[in-house]
């Protein structure tokens, strides 16, 4: 059975195979040499004071070694181990976040939360364990080598049932490993569900059938998750108590039946079989030590395999060498996108689309759910790549993915499922007179405050977190604005001073805004006007400057 931890630690360094499994040998050596001094010292002791003395500094001397080797790679083990952890953990988010956010879609968020955490701290909290097992077996052999020294038969006869114990095991090692692994999997989408509880609270909380059968969809993904668990650790328990009769049958053997035929036998037998049960504990403990190379396996498994997948996902550089201050135009021509299925199949498309977007436009783009606008809205921001031979122009230049971390640098966005951070990143020497001046515009200075760089609340309705997102997007003083569905949870003033105020200053700023809106009403304070359906463009309307009044 392949120890994949091993290989894990060893591809970020050799320092841990170089010191930390050398000292745990030696630490396997000296606890397993104890026996030797132990049987000597029954023969002896209170018979030759001189050999007594020797015999306790001997004793002594192994302790104190056993003790401080096995402290050091231990704890040295921990150091490394950590330090690897932490090391790879931010590689992987640092691919990440150089990732594309089809990737994100398709993985899915609790997959990777699952991932960088769950798996992360099993590797972690296995690292001491497998140590010890490790000195475990290295006191084992050291054990069974003294039994060799005082009969080879014995030896033989312990060695043949240890080895069929290890084939035992091992026949069963991969049915216990495919039951972990199961349940890892369905406690994957067990957080999936989870989180939908939690972020659909409020639908399933007015509505009685939809709650109860997500509760029931819960339940049986947790208990088909308890099963696998349930399947694994009993096949475990099970192989584990099958083992232990194996040992008795050991004991047995070599207390009973072999002194009847191997004379020389009768004279040695109990310091074998004290060596046999000093090995017994640290053996147990070398056996258990196979569950947990089970567990750990999957979880090493889990990380190489997410790890090949970002090194396998298109990356684009988040730091680029050249970011647009500004532009003129931005022109989408022949750009589609698709959606599709874990099967291929095609599930919606959109476009091809030509559009051209200018400067210091106001552009309302509208159409009905499933219309396309978000997908729309990602493609113009460079979030998706469209499909060939569909490209995107900034000012005749093509965007291509050498470019297109700098050209995603023009916006300013709050998407419908907007994050809203505590602390304004990426923002440096920002004026807190100015953001508390912005607060108590938005209506928000009395639910939260500006300090050290964050908001000291962001525990707020839905409407007020879109007017803090709001904040956030002005102080960025990007040349394009996105606004999908801000009003939709705002009240009719919030409504007017987005379209009348937010959107007219940014207007004579020089700014572009895009608006993803369904307030009619206000359609006539648009440049522009972008109908959407079935993932198509039905119509561009310009709209004259003097209609732009309510």
């Amino acid at each position: 059975m392949k120890i994949k931890i091993v290989d894990f630690f060893s591809v970020e360094t050799n320092v841990l195979r170089m010191s930390v499994i050398y000292m745990a040998i030696l630490s396997g050596c000296c606890y397993g040499s104890l026996i030797f001094i132990i049987n000597h010292a029954t023969n002896i002791l209170f018979m030759n004071a001189s050999a007594e003395i020797y015999l306790i500094i001997m004793y002594v001397l192994l302790c104190i070694t056993f003790y401080g080797c096995q402290k050091y790679s231990i704890v040295r083990a921990i150091n490394i181990s950590t330090q690897i952890i932490g090391q790879v953990r931010m590689r992987l988010i640092d691919k990440i976040r150089q990732s594309e956010l089809r990737f994100i879609e398709n993985k899915g968020p609790s997959d990777i939360h699952l991932r960088i955490t769950q798996d992360f701290k099993t590797i972690s909290q296995s690292v001491p364990i497998l140590i010890a097992s490790f000195e475990d077996f290295v006191t084992v052999i050291v054990v069974y080598l003294y039994i060799a020294l005082i009969s080879f038969k014995a030896f033989i006869v312990i060695v043949s049932f240890i080895s069929g114990i290890m084939i035992y095991f091992y026949s069963h090692y991969f049915y216990i490993k495919d039951e972990v692994k199961q349940a890892g999997l369905k406690e994957a989408t067990f957080f999936d569900r989870l989180n939908d509880v939690l972020k659909g609270f409020k639908q399933i909380k007015i509505h009685s059938k939809k709650n109860d059968d997500l509760f029931n969809d819960i339940d049986r993904v947790a208990k088909e998750s308890e099963n696998y668990k349930v399947k694994g650790l009993t096949a475990y328990r099970q192989l584990t108590m099958n083992i232990a009769l194996i040992q008795f049958i050991m004991y047995g053997t070599i207390l009973f039946v072999m002194p009847i035929y191997f004379e020389e036998l009768r004279l040695s037998i109990l310091k074998i079989f004290a060596a046999i049960l000093f090995a017994s504990g640290p053996l147990e403990m070398f056996f258990r030590a196979f569950a947990l190379v089970a567990i750990t396996n999957t979880s090493v498994d889990n990380l190489v395999q997410l790890e090949k997948e970002l090194d396998e996902t298109p990356k684009q550089r988040v730091d680029p060498d050249e970011i647009p201050k500004d532009f003129h135009t931005i022109s989408l021509q022949d750009v589609s996108f698709q959606y599709k299925d874990k099967q291929g199949e095609l599930t919606f498309q959109i476009g091809p689309i030509d559009l051209d977007i200018g400067k210091g436009e106001i552009v309302f783009i509208v159409g009905g759910n499933g219309s396309g606008k978000s997908t729309l809205l990602k493609l113009i921001t460079g979030l998706y790549f469209p499909l060939r031979p569909g490209k995107i122009l900034l000012d005749n230049e093509t965007i291509d993915k050498q470019t297109y971390a700098g050209y995603r640098n023009l916006f300013s966005i709050i998407f419908t499922d907007y994050y809203l951070f505590k602390k304004l990143y990426g923002l440096k020497d920002v004026d807190e007179n100015k953001v508390k001046e912005m607060l108590k515009t938005m209506l928000l200075n009395k639910k939260t405050n500006y300090k050290h760089n964050q908001f000291t609340n962001t525990n707020l309705s839905t409407g007020q977190r879109k007017r803090l997102a709001c904040i956030d997007a002005l102080l960025e003083d990007k040349p394009i604005y996105i606004f999908d569905e801000w009003t939709a949870d705002q009240d009719p003033l919030f409504r007017e001073f987005l379209y009348d105020t937010i959107l007219q200053d940014l207007k004579k700023a020089g700014k572009t805004i895009i608006v993803v809106s369904h307030d009619d009403r206000y359609f006539n304070r648009a440049d522009t006007l972008i109908t959407l359906e079935d993932g198509k463009i039905q119509k561009v309307a310009k709209v004259a400057y003097e209609n732009k009044t309510d």
